[in-house]
């Protein structure tokens, strides 16, 4: 691979920012509520606190914030960042407790005031925002706007409990455990209280279309098209430099024929590693979720209306750049797109594997 030419970066966020992308935005949304569950992982949730300060990172349409302000106290504060504010929501609009605002995470230096003032950052389908398959720019900028931890004050815990080495979170525990102190069955239930208060939580739901597959669902449907379409698609983005080759660095020749195209989004099974081999982060939760056949429908249109959405922004490319390779891709990408909705609408079904992972600063 290191005799093959090296593709011309291009800096641009591949979709759209119109009505069109802004409506599938709202579907993306509902698709994720659907596998989640939730909008904040009960790790962070269970520690809300009424002043809680929350930024959404990409936030697009603000939708994420938008539902969340309805569950969080008066007193809370959520700020919405984006590098566009094409599809923020009128400010009249926004509830009293939401701000939308300009920024770059992939800045290499953050404005200062922002630094170590959340306790709460979340990051969401950034997959075609990360530089060259490394998310660790991103991640160590959302970091970096996380609070740092810092030593409990114990100033209104009685003398009795201080002693103990117990936080009034633990009073209950405390007392009922006094009860039965004697009784071995409950020993385990003692707990020292850590001496300091974590600090920011940091959220991270994101998609492995590495993991991409089209499935047939009814005897009368194929999905040959559908089987082309995330080639045709990973081919553009190596061609605009969005690839990384470093990822596979023990491929064969073999392997690589395919894992070349894929590792744009390799990264993405290996979130949690890099939650962990970070020095600023405690790896809280990690996984894949699950397959969801109730999704399944929502989670095609959704993809398909994003490949609609890359059109427009591979026709600019060419008129820019005017390379062979990306006008033949361009073609291909929209007719097997035109194929495969037919073949959607027929009984196929598109699906990745989703990933959410929390850590928090230490």
């Amino acid at each position: 691979m290191g005799d093959m030419q090296q593709p011309k970066p291009i800096s641009e966020y591949p979709l759209g920012r119109d009505l069109h992308a802004s409506a599938r935005l709202y579907l993306q949304h509902l698709f994720w509520n659907i596998r989640l569950g939730y909008l904040l992982h009960p790790a962070i949730s269970r520690n809300v606190t009424p002043q809680i300060r929350i930024a959404d990172i990409g936030t697009g349409n603000a939708l994420w914030l938008l539902e969340l302000s309805r569950d969080l106290p008066s007193d809370a504060q959520l700020v919405g960042y984006d590098i566009s504010s094409a599809q923020f929501p009128n400010e009249e609009s926004l509830p009293p407790q939401v701000r939308l605002e300009l920024l770059d995470i992939l800045s290499d230096e953050l404005p200062k005031e922002l630094l170590g003032t959340f306790d709460v950052v979340h990051v969401r389908a950034l997959v075609l925002v990360v530089q060259a398959g490394d998310p660790r720019t991103i991640l160590s900028n959302s970091c970096a706007l996380l609070s740092m931890s810092r030593k409990r004050d114990f100033s209104s815990i009685t003398r009795s409990h201080r002693e103990l080495g117990f936080s009034l979170q633990n009073g209950l525990e405390y007392l009922c455990v006094s009860t039965v102190r004697y009784s071995l069955i409950f020993r385990f239930l003692y707990r020292l209280t850590d001496p300091t208060e974590p600090g920011g939580y940091l959220q991270w739901d994101e998609a492995d279309m590495s993991a991409f597959q089209s499935l047939v669902l009814s005897s009368k449907a194929t999905n040959a098209a559908s089987s082309r379409l995330v080639q045709h698609e990973l081919q553009y983005l190596r061609a605009c430099g969005f690839q990384n080759e470093y990822v596979l660095p023990s491929a064969t020749k073999k392997q690589r024929s395919l894992a070349f195209y894929l590792s744009l989004c390799f990264w993405v099974k290996h979130l949690p590693d890099y939650f962990s081999s970070s020095s600023e982060l405690e790896l809280i939760a990690g996984s894949r979720l699950p397959k969801c056949n109730v999704s399944q429908k929502l989670e095609t249109d959704n993809h398909l209306m994003a490949l609609e959405d890359f059109l427009p922004g591979i026709a600019a490319h060419v008129a820019r750049v005017e390379e062979r390779e990306i006008v033949d891709i361009r073609d291909a990408l929209e007719t097997t797109l035109k194929s495969a909705i037919e073949e959607a609408g027929k009984g196929v079904a598109l699906q990745m594997d989703w990933y959410t992972c929390v850590g928090r600063k230490v």
